[in-house]
């Protein structure tokens, strides 16, 4: 099936968890340990989806934003 078919939430899910695989313990702590679970990673996308809605910015800056937010 094309990406193009695929449903709204479908490719917006696909598009953040592309974003959320390229993180690293190193350069994003926060966000690696949240997403270790699944109850962790689901709540990181939904800050993502949230943030997206609220400033209109990719899955990537509101991935850096989360961090940056969030750093111990």
């Amino acid at each position: 099936m094309s990406k193009k078919k695929l449903p709204l939430e479908a490719r917006l899910r696909t598009a953040i968890a592309s974003e959320l695989a390229k993180i690293n313990k190193s350069s994003y702590p926060y966000l690696w340990e949240q997403t270790q679970t699944k109850a962790g990673y689901a709540k990181v996308e939904a800050q993502v989806i949230e943030m997206m809605i609220r400033t209109g910015a990719g899955p990537a800056a509101c991935i850096l934003t989360l961090e940056s937010d969030n750093d111990k």
